[in-house]
């Protein structure tokens, strides 16, 4: 189906059957993604985008690991960021 008809179909749709179909693709999403987070914890891993969040939690709650990395580094540069 082409991006042209897909619009289409989508503004046939009465909005609530377009609301009910979008809740359904998110409730879906959040189960894999539940999911996914259970089975990393599991197996005590993590994602890239874990350890980026990781840091960041870090950082915002211990404002004196904060202060530490501040006085130490100016830049950080993450080479790469892939999906």
């Amino acid at each position: 189906m082409a991006l042209t008809e897909k619009v289409w179909t989508i503004r046939m749709l009465k909005p609530l059957t377009f609301l009910v179909s979008a809740l359904f693709v998110y409730e879906i999403v959040h189960r894999v993604y539940e999911r996914y987070q259970e089975l990393l914890l599991q197996s005590n891993a993590a994602d890239f985008d874990d350890l980026l969040m990781r840091a960041v939690r870090l950082l915002q709650s211990n404002p004196e690991v904060l202060e530490k990395y501040q006085e130490r580094y100016v830049h950080v540069m993450i080479d790469e960021f892939q999906d």
